[in-house]
């Protein structure tokens, strides 16, 4: 009876006593323990769809601006633009993800009822019905009808995803075939390429919205040039020789080429697992200054040349695949002591994650094979907060003076209280303790060009000897010490202030600082001022939500912003936390 029960908190409550109070199921028979996961999985989808209706009323409550709040089933279109922010940072997911959940939210509520009950019902889960919003967005109402109408709910009941996907597309071929190839076409229009880092700390790259011809021609290219790489005795499983094809190819290098074999000798049947691995993955480029945090790290210029670097050696496999040294503008953050070999504290590259201590040395050695590498060093408290900040020079320091840091100037905050001396711990208690604000004044720290060769691990001689001076970075308190009259900060503020923010500061926006807009919090034709304390990186999207109508930012210190949304709640971030 349990089986076919309709979902809800009667089910849930029958699923629960089944579980007992320690979830460990005694008594429970295997039949009766897979009729508690079915009924599990329906409570599941049951409380999504009560979730999306929730979503769906927001969007009515949001509409876009200038727009008529009718539509169907009271949900206008478009609604508001930043109602899928609210949504982020309410259930601490992307941006990305709550457009995704909005969109079904309103396909749900106005043009695809049958999916709608099919989840309410515990017939699909949450993600088939995004599979069946997003494949049926390209046609109108009643076409959407009709293909939807063709599946729900005979043709999805106990299918997966990925058969649920075929049905579809089918359907929707036959409802409208003038829609479905115009969806392919724009789709192919907003074609990109991404990179993010898999939970092994290994790197995906991939692209979306390929021309479906090119791309089965790009694969077939990429097993000919596998099999050329077995044919040429290079270790691996095809599908690791795969991968190496495909990085030689968007990096311009010939794997096969570095073993000293030819295509005519015999290749061996048996796939080897000892596949080439030890290619370093790559960032997002950025602008902007980039800075290498709780240690020197490096970077590159636009205009770099990518050169392989020579092996020092062959393995008992044959010479190892080239390796490329950091693309351009990757960012790199490295404690110190793992820098130099001291600890195996993780590092970052910004835009991919946190890498291992053996990669982020790896990364770094090959950092300093290229003039154009600059190194900084960012100083922080023990709970990886930074507190200092310099970018450092090749051999001894040319400053001039020491500038040491002076009081905040009278009359000199903007209102609101931004940058107060000893100012309070922000809510939540994430940051340093109010009051003690950073070191003051500048700092001179050397690295010495024999410690920086144990970055290789083999005695790399050559490597540069490091000067930087050390100025503090306002996070706490804010002595004005960069500020400007000017509407846009010099390099140096905005430098200091994506180092000491990291990210757009948003909270569940990750976007790079030195990908974002510097923008104050108090508006500059308000009176606000150029510095520190009145100024954060927001990207384009937040940095055009912060001005729009029933949201509020506050910054009440530095390094902390505090957004109120058009519902009243209020979400604090604060400075990044590096790796220490």
């Amino acid at each position: 009876m349990l089986d076919s029960a309709q979902p809800g908190p009667l089910l849930a409550a029958a699923a629960d006593v089944a579980a007992g109070p320690s979830r460990a199921y005694t008594g429970v028979s295997d039949d009766e323990l897979v009729g508690a996961l079915t009924a599990w999985q329906r409570t599941e989808s049951w409380a999504a769809a009560g979730r999306l209706s929730a979503a769906a009323e927001l969007i009515r409550r949001r509409p876009a601006t200038g727009r008529a709040r009718a539509g169907r089933a009271g949900v206008p279109l478009p609604w508001g633009k930043f109602c899928a922010d609210e949504l982020a940072a309410a259930l601490a997911i992307s941006r990305w993800a709550a457009e995704k959940m909005t969109g079904l939210a309103h396909d749900l509520a106005t043009r695809l009822p049958l999916t709608r009950k099919a989840l309410h019902d515990g017939i699909i889960d949450a993600y088939k019905a995004q599979v069946i919003s997003e494949a049926t967005r390209c046609l109108d109402v009643a076409a959407a009808a009709t293909a939807e109408a063709a599946i729900v709910p005979d043709r999805v009941t106990g299918k997966t995803p990925g058969q649920i996907r075929a049905e579809i597309a089918r359907a929707v071929l036959k409802a409208d075939p003038a829609a479905a190839k115009q969806r392919r076409e724009q789709a192919q229009k907003d074609a990109r390429v991404e990179l993010w880092r898999e939970d092994a700390g290994t790197a995906a790259i991939v692209g979306f919205g390929l021309p479906p011809d090119e791309a089965l021609a790009a694969d077939q290219q990429i097993t000919s040039r596998a099999l050329d790489l077995k044919a040429a005795r290079v270790p691996g499983s095809i599908n690791a020789l795969r991968v190496r094809a495909y990085l030689d190819a968007l990096l311009g290098q010939d794997t096969a080429a570095r073993y000293q074999t030819t295509a005519s000798q015999p290749s061996s049947d048996s796939p080897s697992n000892d596949s080439p691995s030890d290619d370093s993955p790559g960032a997002r480029d950025g602008d902007g200054p980039h800075s290498e945090s709780g240690a020197p790290a490096g970077n590159r210029t636009p205009g770099d040349s990518v050169a392989p670097e020579q092996p020092s050696g062959t393995g008992p496999d044959g010479p190892p695949p080239a390796r490329i040294r950091p693309a351009a503008k990757i960012n790199l953050t490295i404690p110190l002591a793992t820098l130099l070999g001291l600890a195996e504290h993780p590092g970052e590259a910004t835009g991919f994650g946190p890498i291992d201590a053996t990669l982020a040395r790896t990364l770094a050695a090959q950092a300093t094979g290229h003039s154009a590498t600059t190194w900084c060093i960012t100083v922080t408290d023990p709970d990886g907060h930074p507190l200092a900040h310099g970018c450092a020079r090749k051999g001894q320091s040319k400053r001039k003076t020491d500038r040491r840091t002076r009081p905040p100037a009278p009359g000199n905050q903007p209102s609101g209280g931004t940058g107060p001396p000893g100012g309070t711990e922000p809510p939540g208690g994430t940051g340093p303790p109010g009051g003690t604000g950073p070191p003051g004044g500048y700092r001179t720290w050397r690295l010495r060009s024999d410690r920086l060769e144990r970055l290789s691990g083999t005695g790399q001689a050559g490597l540069p000897e490091l000067t930087v001076d050390l100025e503090p970075i306002p996070v706490s308190n804010c002595d004005h010490r960069h500020q400007t009259s000017a509407h846009d900060p010099s390099d140096r503020l905005r430098h200091l202030v994506e180092i000491r923010d990291g990210t757009c500061n948003w909270p569940p926006c990750q976007r790079e600082a030195a990908r974002c807009d510097y923008e104050h919090t108090i508006a500059f034709e308000n009176g606000g001022l150029t510095c520190a304390c009145n100024g954060g990186p927001r990207c384009r999207h937040h940095h055009h939500a912060k001005q729009a109508h029933g949201w509020k930012l506050e910054q009440n210190q530095p390094g902390y912003h505090t957004w109120t949304t058009p519902a009243g709640r209020r979400y604090t971030s604060g400075p990044i936390q590096y790796p220490i």
